[in-house]
């Protein structure tokens, strides 16, 4: 088996994301590729919580994230990427086994579903066109 890839479901993958005032049920452009969430949660604040209200955050998110679901978005892997790209930048091979956020000719593949720095590996939600 790879072992870059991180995360595959039969549905759409699930994932925090840094995103301000999502409300559970909002569909949410995530990046402007084209990548699609649909909000599972609202985004969490920290501030709007006591220790008499909630323990723990809503499913374990950091202040400022919500849970996204990430349409059409089923397996996730590890992808070094030439060029740094924006979270929710398309991602393309170039053929020759390598990948980056610009593309005249090259195939798309999916889409960051981090910010990646230039020549380092990052999250890449696989994705059909």
């Amino acid at each position: 088996m790879s072992s870059n890839s991180i995360m595959t479901r039969d549905g759409n993958v699930v994932l925090p994301f840094s995103i301000a005032s999502v409300t559970a049920g909002d569909v949410v452009a995530i990046g402007t590729a084209g990548l699609t969430g649909y909000a599972l949660t609202d985004t969490y604040v920290a501030s709007d919580y006591t220790t008499e209200t909630i323990a723990v955050p809503p499913q374990g998110l950091a202040d400022g994230e919500v849970s996204l679901e990430a349409i059409g978005v089923s397996r996730v892997v590890n992808l070094t990427v030439d060029g740094g790209v924006a979270l929710g930048a398309a991602i393309y091979s170039d053929g020759a086994g390598g990948y980056d956020g610009t593309s005249t000719t090259e195939v798309f593949v999916g889409y960051a579903l981090e910010a990646i720095t230039d020549g380092a590996a990052g999250m890449v939600g696989l994705a059909r066109a």
